[in-house]
């Protein structure tokens, strides 16, 4: 059984606002479906998901270089939870 799923939403060459919006209709769509589907935002998600016998899904962007934001900034717009996140280096 598939536990958890990653969406790309976006990549460094295409300007970040579309991946914004792309990441928010997902968001929407994954709450409406709450029966099957598990936004997740850590490990511990995934354990949770296959618990309740459910989806975990978790999004990405592709690439390092978003155009002319530092991507800090975009993971705090799409993840409020940005301690989740490693450091940039």
């Amino acid at each position: 059984m598939l536990d958890v799923v990653g969406v790309n939403v976006g990549f460094d060459a295409a300007p970040p606002r579309d991946a914004i919006v792309l990441l928010a209709d997902f968001q929407r769509w994954l709450r409406q479906h709450d029966d099957e589907f598990l936004l997740d935002g850590r490990f511990a998600d995934i354990e949770r998901a296959r618990r309740e016998g459910k989806l975990a899904v978790f999004f990405n962007i592709e690439g390092g270089n978003a155009r002319g934001i530092p991507n800090h900034r975009i993971r705090a717009r799409i993840y409020p939870d940005a301690k989740l996140f490693l450091p940039i280096a």
